[in-house]
């Protein structure tokens, strides 16, 4: 069948003109090679099957950086579009890619980063704003600092990405250090976790806290979210605002708005994470509750912590693609 599946793609690439087999050939060296290069820099856009994001990304960095032409986009991009075809690879047309347009100012992208960090960290509102702009303290409250990236680790199936690493994997995840919470008072110990990429979705977490950090801020050991007052200064994000905007966010859902608090985040995110049958050892420590949390948190290797993540990020890619698909 290979052999066969491979003299059906020397027929297709042979019906096409000298040209477009060119053009098609640049178009898909283009895109894998924009993709790969990414990768070392933090880029989230899945390559193959193809994201909305990474085409996009793809098609303005010809356009803009390049100074490819339309026309000529056009055309590699159909090189991507027969590469799908010939690989087997489900491709969505371009007119029905980026249906969903998020009107959101500043302030509203700031709060739902801070929404998906909350439900997939089982964070508390005070974890992800303060009671007042003036009671913010960097030793109780999240810094950007606390957040990383990282961008490839040692793995024998990877790639090898030119930096003399040899073969490497990309890992589109973000480690969060947890410095103080309710269980952590005395800066005694640091609690870490990892949030996994969620592919193609609205409420990816990472790809959501890497639009925060990548923009306007106060400083490393500044707020993780801010937000702007009306004279455009960044202020940090407060109690008051997070949970007012959450329950708007929850009336125009059809949703009862006064059954949702701050504290709404970590008990819908465990809950969540309890129907996926993530054992319950698992989601204990990555909320890190009181009981028995310090037995919990030695015993569970890195690993067993990945479990956790790995789970909710393909049950909010599952739940993405159920909501596009009968359309919600």
């Amino acid at each position: 069948m290979a052999a066969i599946r491979e003299m059906v793609v020397t027929r297709q690439m042979g019906a096409l003109a000298k040209n477009t087999q060119t053009g098609y050939s640049t178009g898909i060296r283009s895109f894998v090679s924009f993709c790969i290069s990414g990768r070392n820099h933090g880029f989230l856009g899945m390559m193959l099957p193809a994201e909305d994001e990474a085409l996009a990304a793809w098609v303005v960095f010809m356009v803009e950086t390049r100074r490819v032409k339309p026309s000529t986009a056009k055309q590699y991009t159909s090189g991507v579009r027969a590469l799908h075809l010939q690989l087997g690879l489900a491709w969505t047309p371009i007119r029905d890619r980026w249906q969903v347009v998020c009107a959101f100012d500043f302030n509203e992208k700031v709060i739902f980063a801070a929404m998906c960090f909350a439900f997939f960290g089982f964070f508390r509102k005070d974890n992800v704003s303060v009671d007042k702009e003036e009671a913010w303290n960097p030793r109780g409250q999240f810094v950007r600092s606390d957040i990383a990236f990282p961008s490839v680790v040692p793995e024998p199936g990877g790639v090898d990405l030119g930096d003399g690493r040899g073969l490497q994997q990309w890992v589109p995840d973000c480690d969060v250090r947890v410095r103080h919470s309710k269980t952590i008072q005395a800066g005694e110990r640091y609690h870490h976790l990892r949030l996994r990429h969620v592919p193609d979705s609205p409420i990816c977490p990472v790809r959501r806290l890497k639009w925060v950090c990548d923009g306007p801020s106060l400083g490393p050991n500044g707020p993780l979210f801010c937000v702007k007052d009306s004279k455009g200064a960044l202020k940090p994000l407060t109690h008051s605002v997070f949970v007012a905007t959450f329950r708007k966010v929850a009336e125009r859902a059809g949703l009862d708005p006064k059954a949702y608090t701050g504290h709404s985040f970590r008990r819908g995110g465990a809950t969540a994470a309890f129907r996926l049958q993530v054992q319950d050892s698992l989601i204990q420590a990555h909320g890190d509750w009181a009981s028995d949390c310090y037995k919990l948190y030695c015993d569970l290797g890195p690993d067993q912590k990945l479990l956790l993540p790995s789970a909710m990020s393909e049950g909010a890619s599952v739940a993405t693609k159920h909501f596009f698909e009968h359309g919600g």
